[in-house]
Formats: C-alpha cells, structure tokens, sequence
C-alpha cells in the first residue's frame, strides 16, 4: 500500500531539487567554523599527497579514509585553495545528497508522502548537519551504505535490472566498508532484513519460513566453529571492544545511543516501538528492511567500545524511513475512522507537538545559523602568539595536528590518549600517522622537561591549568623545576622552559630516546 489513488504530488525533479537547496541551505552555517582535531588529519595528508603522492604527514602517513583524503587532495588541486572550508565541500556534498536519495528510494518503494517525510527527517538532523561540515568521511560514508542498501533492497524486489542494482550494491558497500569497516555491521543488519523481507513476500508455510532461518543460523554458527579454532574470534572481540583513553568512559555504557536519540528525538523515539509495526500497513517489506538495519546497528553499535553519534549515522536515515511509514500508518488509521478534515487537524497538531516537545529541529536551526557547537580550540591565530619561541631547540605539544596545521613541526608529544592508541602503547613510541614519539605519564613529560635544557611546549590553558596536568607536572620536578615564561591568548598556551644548570647525569636515557629531536648543545 502506498498513495491514493487520484492525488496530485509535485514533479520529482522539482521536489529534489527543494531537498538539495534545504539541505545545502542548512549544512552551510558551520562550513568556516574552527576545525575539530580529527579533520587535521585530512587535511594535512591532502597536502602531503600533493607535495608527496602519498598520505604524507610530517615524517608519518595516514591511511585511515585514504579514499577520502585522496578526494580532497583533489580538490585543493582542482581549486588551488588547501583551506579547511574547502576540505569540507567533500562532506557537504556528501551530505546534500542524502536527503534527496532518501526521497528517491521511498518514493518509489512507499509513495510521496511517506518519502517526503523521510527526506524532511534526513535535512532536519542534527547529526547530519554536523558532519556535512567537517573534514571527515562520515557524510560520504552515510551516502555510500545508503546507496548500497538501497539498490540492495530494490535488487530484492521484482521488475528491476539486476545486473546495474547488483554492481550499485556492490561498489557502494565496498566504498562504505573501506571508509569505516563497521559498514559490516549495517551490511549484516541489511541481509537480516533482505532474509526477512524475502520469507515475507514468499508463499512458505510457517514451518517452510523456520527451516529457511534455521539454515542462516546454522551457517553462521558453522561459521564461527570453524573461526573458533583460530585467533579471529579474540582479535575481533577485541577489536569490537577497544577505546582509546579519551574514550574510556563510555566503553561500558551500553545505554549511550538510546539516551542521545532520546535527548534529540524525545518522544519521537520512545514512540519507535509503535510506529514501526503501524508501517507493516503501509509497505511492510519497507518496514522490515528499515527497522533490520536500524535494529542491528543500534544493538551491536551498543555493546561496542567506541561510541559516538558518528558511528551510527550510515543506519539513522533507515529510522527515519521507518518513522515515516509509521507516521503514514497511523493517518491512514485516522482517515478510515474519522473525516479527512478532523484527521488532517488532528495530524496538523500532533505534528506541532513533536516539534515542539523536541530537540531536532531547534537544534538544527541553531546549526544552520552557525551556532551551537562547543568551543574546538581555535589556534589558526597561532604563530602571533608563540612569536620566536618556535625557533627554540625543541618543541613539544599536546595537540600535534593542531600545531603541524598551524605552527609547523614538532619534536614530541604529551598525550596520555594518545599514547593508548599506539602499538605498542609505550611511552616514547612513535605514532605512525606524525613520525613523532608520544609519552603519555607525568612523570615522562616532566622528565623530558627536566632532561632538555631549554625548549617550548605548545598546549591549551584546559590541558595545563583546568586538567591539572600543569600542577602534577611540577610537583614531579619539585626542586629541580626550570624557569617557566607564558604567553597566552585564548584557547592556545605558549609555555618556554629554561634551565640555569646542565641537565643531571640520569639524563641519559631520556635523552637517547629523543636523540635526533635535540639541537646540539
């Protein structure tokens, strides 16, 4: 079931082209706010795969999204700006487009009015906003798992030409898996739902139904007996529950993604329950297929160690999909019980009420008007507050892309985070993506300030006074603490250390391991 018979709805052409300047008009506000962290390391190996032909940052690549940083080296190649805006167009794009390939598919698959509502949602999220101006592969992500699951989904219905749906499936799962291996998840979610959708529309008996399911179980447990004997079940439980440092708190808070749809959606999200059965009315293989790759991401997503909204955004369009046929459900619901005039009313206020009883479409208003964001550090002005300081001995830092984007090179980094994230996670070993060493403990940062003679460290007032890693640094040192001189402005904290005597004989070690990052003395 999906439309009336004998209503009018506009073009397609023109309500696309409605999606895509709603969307871009809101995904445009924050396109020259300061940069988040992890966008530097986009943007610096895009620079170094011009100057280079590889990832190349400092004397470190990052391979992570290769195929999109290889996109935005393209890009600052095309337009001859290596600015962080147009970095960003990758994802604003990206992001653009989701609204109006979600309209595409539940157009053709559940009607007009359930496809402009799913549209609506996608242009109206918060999350997406986001991601569409920033640096990262997330938007691109989300577009590539939603092209794959939906040519997917239609290769699973009748009528369509499976050779072209089968290579779309396939060439964007494949893009989608290599931008974040976690597309494997969805993926599974999206076959779960494709098995579903497929006992849904045969003509099997409940027993029929049960033997087909019980041959998927029964080949995945063959499967993970004959993992069972090796190291892959380990290494992937490891791998599934891993975080770094800065992530630890929320590794074992299995409630995360419910509380923050929660926050965002409120009562739209605690109706879910509802509305997903009241869609089986409207398209149920629809239904099925949406709330499968939904259902999986969430759960799994769930229990996993590293949690972040960004994480699950390639399965969020699925909800809103599966709202919309929910929401279509229940006015059809209406129309047969009641007037078409008291069931438009009735819809018109309910409608209000979501809007105002939640957070979404403030919030993404405040977006679009370049506001609501947290403070990200914002040390473009940089090198008019370190000055001269830079062309001291030697340099350390406690946010490393910040400071290549900004200051130029460095010889270590503080990070206890960081740190975490190395293999092995020691202290002085060196991070792949910078060829820099890390420590990561008090006592080795104080040590590193005791054993260098003279030389800079570049942090944030946060990091050195409010984190109190400032404080634990010279208790450490206790008497043997060198002269300090500051200069601060802001987010950024330029502080020079100086020695009046030579560094004592224990030194030595320090100093072998960060030989080659010291000036002669």
């Amino acid at each position: 079931m999906t439309e009336s018979v004998g209503k009018s709805y506009p073009p397609t052409p023109f309500v696309l082209i409605f999606f895509l300047a709603t969307a871009a008009a809101f995904r445009a506000g924050l396109l020259t706010a300061p940069g988040e962290f992890d966008e530097f390391y986009h943007l610096l190996a895009g620079k170094g795969i011009l100057d280079f032909g590889v990832p190349r940052i400092l004397d470190g690549e990052y391979w992570r999204g290769a195929i999109f940083t290889r996109l935005i080296a393209e890009l600052f190649r095309l337009t001859g700006s290596d600015a962080l805006p147009m970095a960003r167009a990758v994802s604003m794009v990206a992001g653009t487009l989701v609204p109006a390939l979600v309209f595409l598919w539940a157009e053709r698959n559940a009607g007009f009015a359930v496809a402009f509502l799913a549209a609506a949602f996608a242009v109206v999220w918060p999350q997406g906003i986001i991601e569409s101006q920033l640096a990262r592969f997330y938007s691109l992500h989300t577009l590539s798992f939603l092209s794959g699951a939906a040519a997917f989904y239609l290769l699973l219905m009748d009528g369509r030409p499976k050779l072209i749906l089968a290579l779309v499936t396939v060439l964007s799962w494949y893009l989608a898996v290599r931008l974040q291996i976690s597309s494997l998840i969805g993926i599974g979610g999206a076959c779960l739902g494709g098995a579903l959708v497929l006992w849904s529309r045969s003509r099997w008996s409940f027993w029929q139904g049960i033997a087909f399911m019980s041959v998927i179980a029964a080949s995945a447990l063959l499967a993970l007996v004959l993992l069972g004997g090796t190291d892959a079940p380990a290494k992937a439980w490891g791998f599934y529950r891993w975080t770094p440092g800065h992530a630890a708190p929320l590794r074992d808070y299995y409630g995360f993604y419910f509380q923050q749809f929660e926050t965002d959606y409120g009562v739209l999200w605690l109706a879910g329950l509802i509305l997903v059965p009241l869609g089986l009315s409207v398209n149920a293989p629809l239904a099925i297929f949406c709330a499968a790759v939904f259902g999986v991401s969430f759960v799994v997503h769930s229990f996993g160690g590293m949690k972040a909204m960004r994480y699950i955004s390639y399965a969020t369009p699925f909800l809103f999909v599966a709202w919309s046929l929910g929401l279509r459900g229940t006015y059809i619901l209406l129309v047969d019980r009641l007037s078409p005039k008291v069931s438009v009313g009735i819809v018109s206020i309910a409608g209000l009420a979501i809007i105002s009883a939640t957070a979404f479409v403030p919030r993404s208003l405040e977006l679009a008007a370049g506001r609501g964001i947290p403070s990200r550090g914002d040390w473009s002005h940089g090198l008019d507050v370190v000055g001269d300081w830079l062309s001291l001995p030697f340099v350390a830092t406690t946010r490393e892309l910040h400071h290549i984007a900004y200051l130029g090179n460095y010889d270590i980094l503080f990070s206890a985070s960081r740190r975490s994230e190395l293999d092995p996670p020691h202290n002085y070993s060196v991070d792949v993506r910078t060829g820099r060493p890390v420590v990561g403990d008090v006592e080795e940062m104080a040590r590193v300030m005791l054993c260098v003679p003279e030389g800079l460290l570049v942090t944030t007032p946060n990091w050195w006074t409010t984190q109190g890693w400032g404080d634990r640094i010279l208790r450490e040192l206790a008497g043997e603490a060198p002269a300090l001189t500051t200069r601060e402005d802001g987010a950024l904290l330029a502080i020079r250390w100086r020695h009046k005597s030579v560094p004592p004989q224990n030194c030595e070690l320090t100093r072998n391991r960060i030989v080659g990052r010291l000036a002669p003395t």
